[in-house]
């Protein structure tokens, strides 16, 4: 049984390199067992956890916390990038996906065989944005054992950044770019009509088309979109009080705790990075307003 989920395992830190159709047709192969797998992974965890860690992998969110723990005090980055105890890494990925599976909805897992896409070559979760083997790299990383459980619970506001485009026009699209929160202080003079004025200033020298949609803003120039949705109730000035703890000065920190009025941003794809710049100007359009500040999910503020 071990011998199988082994030689089935398609986890790599570098993806492998791919050059003829035939080792592409191979490698996908190798997937699509690996994902047959998936029923016999679930009651064989045996396999690869011992009773240390075993009796606390009930597939809840908060058992990531137990699992960074116990990968942490018990292997290494090195064994990791080296491929030793390929079985248990292979678990222990497998159990980060299966458990956004089984608490989020509407959510599986997927694979690029795409150069250019994330994930290539790289079994990652839909709307995921990070593949849980690199999770497992970046524990050992940034030395934070509760990495695991943090993106976990990070990935719920992904789900509801998609959730916003329920019944739009747009739902055809993937949103997965340029995701970055607005804050809007309580002491800022931020006033949406004239954001957009000074989105349509920056933009002048582009062909673009901004359409509404309740509180949802879609921009788009050639055939990339660009989201931003206004929020404004009593749950998002709790979310600001989390992300203020991040914050080092204490002065913009008091302002942060106030935001209870937000944009959410996203944009679809651009690997080529084609609208990094029209992104950016979106972003200095709400910095021009007085005490609003921007906060990336994956790298904390990055407002001046």
């Amino acid at each position: 049984m071990k011998e199988q989920f082994i030689a089935a395992s398609v986890w790599r830190i570098v993806p492998p390199t791919v050059n003829t159709k035939k080792e592409l047709k191979k490698y996908q192969s190798a997937y699509e067992k690996w994902i047959e797998l998936r029923p016999l992974f679930i009651e064989n965890l045996d396999l690869a956890f011992d009773n240390r860690i075993l009796s606390k992998l009930d597939f809840s969110i908060s058992s990531l916390k137990d699992l960074g723990e116990f990968i942490f005090q018990n292997h290494t980055r090195d064994k990791l990038l080296k491929g030793d105890n390929i079985l248990f890494f292979d678990f222990c990925a497998r159990y980060i996906g299966e458990v956004l599976i089984k608490n989020y909805q509407g959510v599986s897992w997927y694979i690029s065989f795409n150069k250019k896409d994330f994930a290539y070559l790289t079994p990652a979760i839909t709307q995921y944005l990070t593949e849980p083997l690199r999770e497992i790299s970046r524990l050992f990383s940034n030395e934070l054992p509760s990495l695991l459980y943090d993106y976990a619970v990070h990935f719920e506001k992904v789900l509801e950044i998609d959730r916003l485009r329920t019944q739009s026009k747009f739902d055809i699209l993937h949103f997965e770019s340029y995701e970055n929160v607005i804050l809007i202080s309580e002491s800022s003079n931020f006033v949406l009509n004239d954001f957009f004025e000074k989105i349509k200033k920056a933009l002048k020298h582009k062909n673009f088309k901004i359409e509404i949609e309740s509180n949802k803003f879609y921009i788009t120039i050639d055939s990339w979109v660009m989201l931003l949705a206004f929020k404004e109730d009593e749950s998002i000035q709790e979310e600001s009080q989390e992300m203020a703890e991040m914050m080092q000065d204490e002065s913009k920190k008091k302002k942060i705790v106030t935001c209870s009025k937000r944009i959410d941003m996203i944009a679809t794809d651009d690997p080529d990075m084609e609208y990094f710049n029209e992104h950016i100007y979106i972003l200095d359009a709400a910095e021009e307003f007085s005490d609003v500040f921007i906060f990336n999910p994956y790298g904390g503020f990055v407002s001046s």
